[in-house]
């Protein structure tokens, strides 16, 4: 029988609750901002069916809190109904809201009811009133009203009861919803085989209180470029992306995105779900509909489930790779091999960890598996791996293409594109958890307060591909190789490498770099920077590389809880301020630059003496015919633009390395003081091998500053510049000795002349400087050059709380040559709420982060409202001369 005893029940908010720090993601949710529910309970005491006994029959059933609620209201062995289970269940969850989450519950006069129906369901529903935003001690606080019914209501979502479990589970998402924030910061885009389409891949992300934060990857499909006007396509055919006016581009709420079972799909209010399409929503479809616990039970080893890989302990002479992963199970033997992780941590303390991390829910519903076990992905943008024609139903038509992502539960990801039938996949073939990740999961989970918001596996992952015989197919027994190397950001100052040459066969670990006291890294901070995979030569040789900054100087301290480096002022930092050159399949230190004074180079070693902050940002490479690396272009937190010479060496000349290999000062952009001219860059340039109107062939290099690491802060003023390097050939000893540019040297973008004459010139010129006029404005993803146009978004934050969250994106399209606008009007428009998720190639289109206003559209060459744009520049298809019976194909 329901008892309306609990309907004044009301929780209120813990104001003094500890803040989460989230550096990054503070434009997203702050610690400070409020949700206040008014859920009116509509419920009417009625006979019921008997769900169970109180006792072991009943334990099984419902959650271990509501449970509790269960035997302080019941006597062992009493009937338990379903009017009971809605009861206690609301009790459950009003227990456990987060601070940041008040509830306020009011009943409907029984008066207003006729009849008792049996409780078979209940029915959730919003509210007619609404209420406006209000900023309040810091934060925004938010009103919503709902109401829970056993009668079906317009727009409800039904919950039944017969499963406690999952109805507590299922309104506990409902509720939680209304205080949360989703987003999406990175996309790709990759085409396999021989394919005309491309798939387009959004990562996507759940924050707001409590520590369960979701995340997603999905994917929708690309047509092959044709005659006429296309659009991002869902698993129907049907138009994906939302349409808007000059706006950023979203899911439709009626998207079924590739991977999905629709009927799998349940509906919700926040955000909006209609029942078989996922669309947006975070917790519905995608990759995380897939994953799925381990068994529990793992002794002996079984197959099928979640196969969790770690690294195994160290060997006694404390050499890192390669070597083979260990897989996880719930078992004292997984404990005990991760003891050098958790060196304090009881074996029966450890094993529940273990059966939590495989997907078991230990501490509400022990033998079920957690509601949504994929993490947040925020940074990590994913990688398709083509493995090809590897036979066993994958051919030509259907490539072997594996997905890899990392996200904050500590996870790097390997997903199956498709099946060997041809059928969407989405299925996780295995996942990495460095024990460096696992660590920081246990504090986590142990951590009686607030604890900074966890990162994980947040770097994107690159792959070394070696095709030997050049088929297009990866076969290890032909000697092809697929190395996949991936950082962390701020989940920490690790590189990992892992051979995942054969697809058939759990992976290994190929190498592990971090930083060293009197060794080779040293100067490694948090690995935001990620590596990009190539050729340098020297001693004769062609080496594969991998090359990085040396990350970035920031954190929080773990025991104050304040920021660290660059997340709390400006000036010299004493880690990520390098720029490193590894060896692909050992990791071992080829070259690096550092501070220092640039007599004592050596073979290993470039020592500049301004070389004094963090490099975070990708490194963009020039490469030679060959395919060799021989030059490098990339910004640091402290303003600075640096180029770094690579000139290939033959094998009679040991010291090459020594006199040849340098890193210069390009160009002096900004200051290492806080201001107006503290800027610092995140995103990698981009480059541009051009020639001036005397035919003198010049370097480009296009970059934007932007405190990314802290998308809210307003005080530094933020540009896209465009720099002229005209000394082409690497090696060249007059870098080492010019001056760098200046901020004043850079002409305002627009103000030159292509047939003015003087210094101001832009064809002959400098370079130019292009002013991001909101406050805040920050140049957000490396530029893309197409067709003679410059096309960068830039992010602008929100300027009160109750701004829709994260801010507002802005897209801008400006003459290379110049940096004025195509038709002379705006160079930017605006985008709207949300932040622009990259500028993709994608065949012969390019996807834009948002719609193109009328206005704006026809100046720069775009299509008005379209996110698929054909590209301006001329397609380039890769030829061969083939000599028949000398030349292989």
């Amino acid at each position: 029988m329901l008892r309306t005893r609990v309907s004044l029940f009301l929780v209120c908010s813990l104001l003094a609750a500890a803040p989460l720090q989230a550096q990054d993601l503070d434009a997203w949710w702050a610690s400070g901002d409020r949700t206040h529910l008014r859920l009116e309970l509509a419920l009417r005491q009625s006979t019921t069916p008997v769900l169970c006994t109180l006792g072991q029959d009943c334990r099984q059933r419902f959650t271990s809190s509501a449970y509790r609620l269960l035997q302080g209201a019941h006597a062992e062995g009493a009937p338990v109904t379903s009017g009971d289970a809605v009861t206690v269940i609301i009790r459950s969850l009003l227990q456990r809201l987060p601070p940041q989450v008040t509830v306020e519950t009011r009943q409907r006069p029984l008066s207003a009811f006729s009849g008792a129906p049996a409780v078979d369901a209940v029915y959730l529903a919003r509210g007619t009133a609404a209420t406006a935003p209000s900023a309040r001690a810091g934060g925004c606080f938010r009103q919503h009203s709902l109401s829970l019914t056993d009668t079906p209501a317009p727009g409800a979502i039904v919950l039944p009861t017969r499963d406690p479990i999952q109805l507590e589970r299922r309104l506990e998402e409902a509720l939680w919803g209304f205080a949360r924030r989703s987003g999406s910061l990175v996309s790709s885009a990759f085409r396999s085989g021989a394919s005309t389409e491309s798939a387009l891949l959004i990562a996507g992300f759940e924050l707001g209180p409590g520590a369960s934060w979701a995340g997603n990857v999905k994917k929708l499909r690309i047509p092959a470029a044709g005659a006429g006007l296309a659009a991002v396509e869902d698993a129907r055919g049907q138009p994906a992306l939302r349409e808007s006016a000059g706006g950023p581009v979203r899911l439709r709420d009626s998207a079924l995105t590739f991977w999905t079972d629709p009927a799998r799909v349940l509906p919700g209010l926040e955000p909006p779900v209609r029942a078989g399409a996922d669309g947006g929503a975070v917790r519905r479809g995608g990759v995380g509909q897939h994953l799925v616990s381990h068994p529990m039970v793992s002794d002996p080893p079984v197959d099928d489930g979640r196969l969790l890989l770690t690294e195994a302990p160290e060997p006694a002479d404390h050499a890192i790779g390669p070597r083979p992963l260990l897989p996880l199970r719930a078992d004292l033997a997984s404990v005990r091999a991760l003891r050098q992780s958790l060196p304090l941590v009881e074996e029966a303390e450890g094993l529940q960890l273990l059966r939590w991390l495989l997907g078991e829910d230990v501490d509400e519903a022990p033998q079920r598996g957690r509601p949504w076990l994929l993490g947040p992905v925020y940074h990590s943008r994913p990688l398709a791996l083509d493995y090809g024609a590897t036979g066993d139903g994958y051919g030509a038509s259907n490539p072997r293409v594996r997905l890899f992502f990392g996200s904050a539960d500590g996870v790097l990801h390997a997903v199956e594109n498709t099946d060997a039938a041809g059928r969407e996949s989405g299925r996780e073939v295995f996942g990495f958890l460095p024990q460096s990740a696992l660590a920081a999961l246990h504090r986590r989970r142990s951590a009686e307060s607030p604890v900074p918001v966890a990162y994980g596996i947040d770097g994107s992952p690159v792959a070394l591909r070696v095709d030997r015989n050049g088929d297009g197919t990866l076969r290890v027994d032909e000697g092809d190789e697929a190395i996949v190397v991936f950082g962390q950001r701020r989940g920490g100052s690790r590189y990992y490498a892992l051979n995942v040459s054969d697809p058939l066969r759990p992976p290994s670990l190929q190498w592990r770099i971090e930083r060293t006291e009197g060794g080779d890294f040293d100067e490694l901070g948090l690995t935001f920077s990620t590596p990009v995979v190539g050729r340098v030569q020297f001693d004769g040789q062609v080496r594969d590389v991998f090359l990085f900054g040396g990350g970035y100087n920031g954190g929080v301290d773990a025991v104050t809880g304040e920021r660290l480096g660059k997340d709390a002022t400006a000036g010299d930092d004493a880690v990520g301020n390098a720029i490193y050159v590894v060896d692909a399949r050992s990791g071992t230190l080829v070259w690096k630059a550092v501070r220092g004074d640039s007599a004592a180079a050596d073979n290993s070693r470039f020592p500049h003496p301004d070389m004094r902050d963090s490099i975070a940002s990708e490194i963009a490479v020039l490469r030679n015919a060959a395919g060799i690396i021989h030059r490098l272009y990339v910004g640091d937190t402290g303003g600075r633009i640096w180029r770094v010479d690579l000139p290939p060496g033959g094998l009679h000349d040991p010291q090459h390395r020594a006199r040849h290999w340098s890193a210069s000062v390009l160009a002096e952009l900004g200051a290492e003081t806080v201001g107006p001219d503290d800027r610092r860059f995140f995103a990698a340039p981009a480059l541009v091998r051009t020639v001036d109107a005397r035919g003198h062939p010049v370097d480009g290099v296009l970059i934007t500053s932007g405190d990314r690491a802290q998308p809210l802060v307003q005080r530094a003023a933020n540009y896209a510049f465009y720099l002229r390097d005209d000394l082409v050939r690497s090696g060249d000893a007059r870098v080492r000795e010019r001056l760098a540019l200046t901020f004043d040297q850079l002409p305002p973008a627009g103000s030159c002349n292509p047939e003015q004459r003087g210094p101001c010139a832009a064809v002959q010129g400098p370079g130019w400087k292009l002013a991001m006029p909101a406050a805040g404005e920050k140049g957000w993803e490396t530029p893309m050059i197409d067709g003679g146009r410059v096309l960068f978004g830039s992010f602008e934050p929100r300027q009160a709380p109750c701004e829709a969250p994260p801010g507002r994106a802005r897209l801008y399209a400006v003459n290379l040559v110049d940096g004025a606008a195509p038709d002379g009007g705006a160079a930017g428009w605006d985008l709207g709420v949300g932040v622009p998720s990259g500028l993709l190639r994608a065949g012969e289109w390019l996807v834009l982060p948002g719609g193109v206003p009328e206005a704006a559209a026809s100046g720069a060459g775009l299509l008005p409202d379209a996110e698929l744009q054909r590209s301006g520049a001329p397609q380039l298809l890769r030829t061969y001369w083939r000599e028949p019976g000398v030349d292989p194909l």
